[in-house]
């Protein structure tokens, strides 16, 4: 069965597919789709951007589709100041993977250096023109010391500590990511084979 990531994020298609091709499923990813397939993330949450992501790329080729997005909140700081949906873009910039741990450390060192933060993940699963969501957060630490380690597309992982082990999470082993998708995050992959596969 064919299934389409409507991404190019590298490290969301390493985190979240790998383990569908493992199953057997034949995985797309918008770098593997000729059409430029414009996607307009105007959705007040994640949820919406996930719905946004996979109707609009079923819609353009009628493969089953996966929409991914994250949203992140930062313990201290206010409703209007929570960088939420807007991760990457602030006062109207898209950022790059260096900018984004330039502004975030500058973010954190404000707040004392560190700060207890969360992802709150939307996942669209649109099969057969149907929307099933699913809705998962993430517990963390945000810090203002910067790992050598990065993940290219996630690049806030390099100031992101995973409470479980202390690590920051670019510095998790692939072992404990597996053990996360077996444990932490076993619900999104339940939720994904489920919906896939009924």
């Amino acid at each position: 069965m064919k299934v389409l990531f409507a991404t190019k994020n590298p490290a969301k298609i390493d985190f979240y597919a790998t383990e569908l091709v493992q199953r057997g499923y034949d995985v797309l990813t918008l770098n593997d789709i000729l059409e430029k397939i414009e996607i307009i993330e105007n959705g007040k949450d994640c949820i919406e951007n996930a719905i946004i992501k996979a109707k609009t790329c079923y819609d353009k080729t009628g493969i089953t589709t996966i929409g991914i997005d994250d949203n992140l909140f930062i313990e201290g700081l206010s409703e209007e100041q929570q960088p939420r949906n807007q991760v990457r873009r602030v006062e109207g910039k898209y950022l790059s993977d260096d900018e984004m741990i330039e502004h975030y450390t500058k973010v954190v060192n404000a707040l004392g250096g560190k700060a207890n933060a969360y992802w709150l993940h939307g996942i669209a699963i649109c099969k057969n023109g149907e929307i099933n969501t699913f809705e998962k957060r993430s517990d963390m630490m945000i810090t203002n010391t910067i790992s050598k380690v990065r993940h290219e597309g996630y690049p806030l992982d390099s100031i992101c500590i995973h409470l479980k082990t202390g690590k920051y999470q670019s510095e998790l082993t692939k072992e404990e990511v597996e053990e996360g998708k077996k444990t932490k995050n076993k619900a999104i992959f339940d939720f994904l084979i489920e919906n896939l596969e009924e």
